[in-house]
């Protein structure tokens, strides 16, 4: 034992003092090691929090969320019927479940002069069963059986009452009081978002199966067939609440894929996403490839001065074993020095990093962060120091003694086959860059059918003020507000979704040639002109036009309805002025006949991820609980404007919490995770770029070193210094050259299969591709050319002199 400790001492003091003869090569191992590793690692952080949503649930396994999928709109939601739960049951009684409901409540605290809008969920008794959160005072037993008790986000404890504990304090609603029984606070890595809970009413868990209003989570055996299952719910739902048309499809979503696979409307919060994850992965696999490059190639470069030293050891008796564990010593040591210097470069970026992939990401030494560190340096040690250990130990005594060292092409294959690969990395992560770019700037300058310029949106206005109501006196007055160059309400978000479709009957249509159900909202007098649509054929809503507001009698209701340009073909329409003055059907729970007044260009509700939808605006006509404004300002004045509308419907709502933003804003904000892509891809390639560049200043300055002699020669028969530099940066352009050919067809396809998700997507230049492989060679030739440069610059007689 104690003569094996004495041999791994002396490979540690034999491997320090090898390493501190190549300072050079030592430091530049280390940049490209440490740079890496430090990456790599931040990168592995964040995946491994983002793998770790919803994980801490009881049997999160075996939970999951029910969505549906409704055919017309070809679009999935996170929400359902409270009643489906019984057809669950109805196929396999041991299948559980929970109900929840979101909605706001207006609730003021004691001694507060007005209300503030509180989000809230209702939620069922069985509701800690299945989801787990801290209780940071008092407790929820009182919530889950009383309806007149409330528990509180930590957040809004704070916000409403300006302290953590406010256990006992009262909130009045219009017609409820709560009194606070609990502070709560949802873990971090959960996709529940929500200020309040609350007991949900028996009415709301009683609401017919045709109405969608619940997040529904069911927990299933793990021997049940799901796609039975799921067959069987459609079956039923589709013949209880749609006459037998095939309307909707139940679908099932696990627990802890919510969060890095959802990314759907009236989700609780903003989702992570699976290929910003897998985006990643890749590019902390890339930064360690390129790394491991690095290492390899420079110390097979290096070799040569370690050979005569492997002639003596194996002449004094050593044995290549232990040659070979001398040298993977050196490899471990390399890269556990380049370790340290990683943690010191990870805790001084921790910070910004969290902020770019806005996450908490925390630093545990004797946690995850030091299980990963220490993970990767010795992946990365011991992986990219197997193969210059065998190729140096395996050096021939006598001949490398006798100054015969032939080292084959074996070695020389390798480092050139490394470089290519890394060049290839290099290119395809150029392109890679500049097509994300090209894309993120085309979805956000995209022609949505709509303008975005100064208008504000107020958001969760009851639509008991706006579309319920005949009287416009609200609207009235944010029209006449100096800078208010048009105002309307809409009952949808343009950067969410549609969340309603309209089964219609067009004269002279029968059912053989019916219209499939088409989306529609509800919106007020102006909708044109307050969005900017642009209208192709009729009028806007005209509020001198009584006549166009919904108006529900004995048995059907009337109103005036603006539809899209493809929703008029798809009727017969193709002369555009033709369908004006035209009545058709909605058939639905309030049966109406719409006056066709107006048709506008398709445009683009929520992502480029969707097709433009056929539409339908109907005037007045909504069945939702809530409504927005969409007010057209004066650019100048937008500003001021805005915070004179918000003081006034603070004022007119009797509410302090007006929520308002920029549309512009909001539809940037739909692509968060597209310019988080970006910006990680962009960041990551050029550090990639740059550990490729001290590669190739490490294998250059090598190869000057030992072509000196030649260059001095060259120098003395009259070779100018340029010819000089690129003789000795041929070899590398050539490579290059390779890198470029190896990376392009697998990039393409790559990139286009990518692109083929997006409804509106940039198109693949050869241009681009010209210039990425000219960059290539740039960055090659000026990494190359600058130590090419410093050796040909040296006078011959003092070269020659050594020799």
């Amino acid at each position: 034992m104690r003569e094996q400790i004495s041999m791994f001492a002396s490979y540690i003091k034999t491997g320090l003092r090898a390493l501190l003869r190549q300072k050079v090569h030592l430091a530049l191992n280390l940049i490209g090691l440490s740079v890496g590793l430090a990456a790599a690692v931040l990168i592995l952080l964040y995946v491994q929090f983002e793998r770790g949503y919803d994980q801490m649930h009881p049997q999160a396994e075996q939970t999951y969320r029910v969505e549906q999928f409704f055919v017309p709109l070809e679009q999935r939601f996170p929400i359902s019927s409270p009643a489906i739960i019984d057809e669950f049951q109805a196929f396999d009684s041991r299948i559980e479940g929970t109900r929840m409901f979101k909605d706001s409540v207006s609730v003021r605290p004691q001694n507060a002069r007005l209300p503030l809008e509180l989000e809230s969920l209702a939620i069922e008794p069985n509701f800690i069963d299945y989801f787990t959160f801290d209780t940071i005072a008092g407790g929820l037993d009182r919530v889950l059986s009383d309806p007149g008790y409330i528990a509180l986000s930590l957040e809004q404890s704070r916000r409403l009452f300006g302290r953590s504990d406010s256990v006992g304090e009262i909130l009045t609603s219009e017609n409820r009081v709560f009194t606070v029984a609990a502070i709560i606070e949802l873990p971090e890595q959960s996709h529940f978002h929500v200020d309040s809970l609350r007991l949900v009413s028996e009415e709301s868990l009683g609401e017919p199966l045709s109405l969608n209003n619940a997040y529904v989570y069911v927990r299933i055996p793990a021997d049940v067939h799901l796609e039975r299952l799921l067959e069987s719910v459609s079956l039923a739902l589709n013949d209880k609440a749609y006459n037998g048309q095939a309307m909707s499809h139940i679908r099932l979503r696990a627990l802890t894929d919510i969060h890095l696979h959802s990314q759907l409307a009236h989700e609780f919060k903003t989702n992570g996403s699976q290929a910003t994850l897998l985006t990643a992965s890749v590019l902390a696999g890339l930064l360690l490839l390129v790394a491991s490059i690095n290492f390899i190639n420079m110390s097979i470069a290096r070799s040569g001065s370690r050979a005569k030293e492997v002639g003596v050891r194996k002449t004094l008796g050593a044995s290549r074993w232990q040659l070979f564990s001398q040298f993977m010593v050196e490899s471990l040591m390399v890269t556990f020095i380049a370790g340290f210097i990683a943690a010191v470069i990870v805790e001084l970026s921790v910070g910004a990093f969290s902020g770019l992939v806005n996450r908490p990401i925390n630093l545990e030494y004797l946690g995850s962060f030091g299980a990963l560190l220490l993970l990767c340096s010795t992946m990365i040690g011991l992986l990219a120091g197997i193969y210059p250990a065998l190729f140096i130990s395996a050096f021939n005594a006598k001949r490398v003694l006798s100054g015969d060292l032939q080292r084959g092409t074996t070695a020389v294959w390798v480092r050139k086959g490394l470089l290519v690969a890394q060049g290839a990395i290099t290119v395809a992560l150029l392109i890679g860059s500049a097509i994300l770019q090209q894309q993120l700037d085309i979805l956000l300058n995209q022609d949505t059918g709509y303008q975005t310029e100064a208008r504000l949106m107020v958001h969760g206005i009851n639509n008991e003020q706006l579309l319920w109501s005949d009287n416009q006196s609200l609207m009235t007055d944010i029209a006449a507000v100096p800078g208010v160059l048009a105002a309307s309400a809409i009952d949808i978000d343009l950067t969410d979704t549609y969340s309603q479709i309209a089964t219609l009957r067009i004269p002279g249509q029968t059912e053989a040639d019916r219209l499939p159900p088409v989306a529609s909202f509800g919106a007020g007098y102006n909708i044109v002109k307050a969005t900017g649509l642009n209208l192709r054929a009729g009028r806007d809503f005209d509020p001198n036009r009584q006549a166009d507001w919904f108006t529900m009698g004995e048995v059907q209701g009337t109103a005036s309805a603006i539809i899209t340009t493809s929703l008029a073909r798809q009727a017969g329409y193709n002369n555009l002025n033709e369908v004006i003055g035209e009545h058709w059907m909605v058939d639905d729970m309030m049966p109406t006949e719409l006056h066709i007044v107006g048709v506008v260009d398709d445009f683009q509700v929520g992502t480029a991820l969707r097709r433009m939808e056929p539409a339908i605006i109907i005037a007045g006509r909504s069945p939702m609980a809530f409504g927005n404004m969409i007010i057209h300002l004066e650019p100048a004045t937008a500003l001021s404007t805005r915070a004179e509308i918000e003081a006034m419907l603070q004022q007119r709502l009797n509410r302090m919490d007006i929520r308002t933003s920029w549309l512009g804003a909001d539809f940037t904000a739909m692509y968060h995770n597209q310019q988080r892509q970006r910006t990680i891809i962009m960041l990551f390639a050029g550090l990639a770029i740059l550990l490729t560049c001290v590669g190739l200043f490490g294998l250059a300055a090598f190869s000057a070193e030992q072509s000196s002699k030649e260059v001095a020669m060259r120098k003395v028969l009259g070779a100018k210094r340029m010819q000089i530099v690129n003789t000795l940066a041929k070899e590398y352009m050539v490579l290059m050259g390779i890198s470029v050919l190896v990376a392009l067809p697998g990039t393409y396809f790559l990139v286009e299969w990518w692109l083929s998700g997006f409804n509106v997507r940039a198109s693949q230049s050869a241009f681009l591709y010209i210039g990425a492989a000219a960059l290539t060679f740039a960055i090659c030739w000026l990494t190359v050319a600058g130590i090419s440069m410093r050796v040909a610059s040296r006078k011959p007689g003092l070269v020659l002199r050594q020799f």
